[in-house]
């Protein structure tokens, strides 16, 4: 039988035709395609570098500079109201003084947008070639920032205490030192830069030699040798170097490679799972719970190896405890499948603490191509994403912290002695949550938490009063437990304001506050020829501390709690004019009478149409009273003609929670238990049924006792009774 033959020939130009021009090898494609990128690259990243560390540098400074500005604004204020020249003198030289400060400029404010006169000026040399020059007025409204090659000029209002324009200023700060750290970083970038591009232009050249241009070279002389024994046609040559040769044999690699390419895609989808993002913890997770073999590598270097067949509750257990609980709680209601997948999945845990560093968890159902018998695709396995997010939380931190600063600097300027008070009394309270040689029981260590973050709010720290919440939160999670982790963020959070606020205030001055009718009573004396000892307990007398200043800042603070809630209108009658009470044993007290102010505005403050549906009239009244009997017995009273105390509410919290309700005394004694609230949801406010636990247990720590009147609709009045000074007890523990 004969074999059919087969001819070999050689190709012809027309079946094999090559491509137009010279021949360019991938070689010299390569170091020249590298050149160019290494160039582009170092240049864009050189440019963009330098200019963003350049505004960065200007925008650092510029912040400085308007924190410094709004400080000078404040104290200038004064000396332009009652034109006080030495004072406004005194003022631009201080902010002068700055060696960061070129030039300081003030002009009146005439009548429109007119620039009055210059009122004072201090300019001093830039450089050794430069001096700083006069800029000139401009009416602004707001804070403006101009910049120029060696300072930048900012230019702000002086403002009354009616938000009126009274002056206008200009601040030169100079940029000398930011010029002086640009130019060297540019130059160190630079030099950086080109290093850089040259080994990676070395290196790149390396490597395609080494891995590119062999293996071409090696396997284009295989497919020759191919060629020549076989006849097999060949394709257009698209190129004339080494690829367009390649393409020759391409088609008879075709099948092989599309099965490797299939092989590998299946590979790429594994691995796109683990390695999506770079620096990022990787999880996958099984609806058991059960943890992959694939994870990144930096999720053992956070946590930890996690051993074989381990879930994922019992692999984070030992790093956070609570987390683990609840991302366990919230797995079992993934696989349980009553609320849609998505619902189940936003539920789960979010941040995660360890070792100091904060860490933010996402999750990514990956679903079956398989549906459910609902017609719902299935969940395959869950992708946990762990990110460190410790740098944006001490970022926040920061701002944070500047921001109370900035609040506490502007009360500690418009109310310097109430300011200091305040110090001392958030001072006591930080110092007993971080007493870890005689630590409190939970019950107070809450009570002081709560009592800190009401005191902090009504004088503007926020930061501080949200940091509070948060952790008050957190302990209401944790079944009650204030951690020492939870209490030393608190304390960490006031030592940073405190240390800088050092920097302001220097050492306290001891005054006596003294009211007009005060000074009258005095002089009355002293006219009428009073006996020795009248006069001299008239004086003895101003040791005491005011209690209408106390009165008033509460009944501030009440205001701007109902503008804060939406209530409606509220009218304060303060009753206490006059009248002084020892610094000791009351300064314990003062503090948690905002807490009977929050529940009056926030449970028995109606909103407007609230009251005007019930035929009450607008505004509401907030009465705060503090008044002394002949025998020296006090009573205190907060007083509001809102919704009154829901006493069935009351009730019914009450013998939820195992207390006495039958009575109307058990029921008051109810309102002033621990843990209870007629709220169903605690908020920032109220909610915790901790404040009027607080201003019980201080009460009865003085001696004294609590009568509630209230009926619905027609308000509460809370009385705070104490004894004459020989009954009222001295020395106490503060019950804040």
């Amino acid at each position: 039988m004969d074999m059919p033959s087969v001819e070999v020939r050689p190709m012809s130009r027309t079946e094999a035709p090559a491509a137009d021009g010279r021949f360019i090898s991938v070689a010299t494609k390569l170091m020249v395609a590298t050149a160019c990128v290494v160039v582009l690259v170092t240049a864009v990243v050189y440019f963009g570098l330098t200019r963003f560390e350049r505004e960065k540098m200007i925008g650092a400074k510029e912040q400085a500079a308007r924190m410094a500005n709004e400080l000078f604004l404040r104290q200038a204020s004064t000396p332009v109201i009652f034109d006080d020249a030495t004072g406004i003198h005194d003022t631009v030289a201080l902010l002068a003084q700055d060696p960061e400060v070129l030039g300081v400029e003030l002009w009146r404010a005439g009548e429109g947008h007119a620039v009055g006169a210059r009122i004072a000026a201090e300019l001093k040399q830039a450089g050794p070639d430069s001096t700083s020059s006069p800029t000139p007025p401009r009416f602004v409204e707001a804070p403006v920032i101009e910049r120029q090659d060696d300072r930048i000029v900012l230019r702000d209002a002086v403002r009354d205490q009616d938000r009126k324009i009274i002056a206008l200023a200009a601040v030169q700060y100079s940029l000398a030192r930011e010029n002086a750290a640009y130019q060297e970083l540019s130059r160190q970038i630079l030099m950086a830069a080109f290093g850089v591009a040259l080994l990676l232009a070395l290196l790149l050249m390396l490597v395609s030699r080494r891995w590119i241009m062999t293996p071409l070279a090696r396997l284009l002389r295989s497919v020759k040798r191919m060629e020549a024994g076989k006849g097999v046609s060949h394709d257009a040559v698209a190129a004339n170097d080494e690829v367009g040769r390649l393409a020759q044999a391409f088609v008879r690699m075709a099948a092989v490679v599309q099965e490797r390419e299939r092989d590998i895609a299946r590979r790429n989808d594994d691995m796109r799972l683990v390695l999506g993002n770079v620096g990022q913890g990787f999880l996958v997770i099984d609806p058991q719970g059960r943890i992959a073999a694939e994870r990144s590598a930096i999720v053992d270097r956070w946590f930890g190896a996690p051993a074989p067949g381990q879930t994922i509750d019992e692999y984070l257990a030992p790093i956070g405890e609570e987390f683990a609980l609840m991302l366990g709680l919230g797995l079992q209601s993934v696989r349980d499948g009553f609320m849609p997948l998505e619902v189940t999945v936003s539920q789960l845990p979010r941040r995660l603490r360890h070792g100091g560093r904060h860490y933010d968890c996402d999750y990514h159902p990956v679903l079956t191509a398989a549906a459910t018998p609902e017609g719902e695709a299935a969940l395959a396995s869950l992708v946990l994403v762990i990110s460190d997010v410790s740098s944006e939380v001490e970022r926040q931190w920061v701002e944070r912290t500047e921001r109370d600063l900035i609040a506490a600097v502007s009360r500690m300027v418009s109310d310097r002695a109430s300011f200091a008070e305040f110090r001392r009394e958030a001072g006591a309270l930080v110092e007993r949550l971080e007493d870890r040689e005689r630590p409190l029981p939970a019950v107070e260590l809450l009570r002081d938490l709560h009592t800190l973050k009401g005191i902090s709010g009504l004088f503007g720290l926020a930061g501080l009063a949200g940091l509070c919440h948060e952790v008050e939160q957190g302990a209401a999670d944790a079944g009650g437990d204030l951690g020492a982790e939870d209490r030393a963020r608190v304390g960490a959070w006031w030592r940073e304001i405190e240390g800088k606020l050092k920097l302001f205030t220097g050492g306290e001055r001891q005054a006596i506050e003294l009211d007009a009718g005060e000074h009258a009573a005095l002089v009355a004396a002293a006219a009428a020829r009073a006996p020795h000892a009248q006069i001299a307990a008239l004086l003895a007398r101003l040791l005491d501390e005011p209690v209408r200043p106390r009165l008033q800042r509460l009944g501030d603070h009440a205001a701007l709690l109902a503008e804060r809630l939406g209530k409606c209108a509220l009218s304060i009658e303060l009753a206490g004019d006059g009248l002084r009470l020892p610094r000791e044993p009351w300064s314990g007290l003062w503090p948690l009478l905002g807490h009977l102010v929050k529940n009056a505005v926030d449970h028995g403050l109606e909103s407007a149409d609230e009251r005007a549906a019930a035929g009450k009239p607008l505004p509401a009244h907030l009465r705060l009273a503090v008044e002394e009997a002949e025998d020296g017995a006090v009573t205190i009273s907060v007083g509001d003609d809102g919704r009154g105390v829901d006493w069935d509410a009351l009730a019914r919290k009450a013998e939820a929670l195992g207390l006495p309700h039958a009575t109307r005394d058990d029921l008051v004694a109810a309102l002033f238990a621990d843990g209870l609230s007629t709220r169903e949801e605690a908020t920032e406010i109220s909610g915790r049924g901790v404040g009027l636990a607080a201003v019980r247990s201080a009460v009865e720590g003085l001696g004294g006792q609590v009568v509630v009147q209230s009926a619905p609709g027609a308000g509460a009045r809370f009385e705070l009774r104490f004894p004459g000074r020989d009954g009222l007890r001295q020395g106490v523990r503060r019950a804040s």
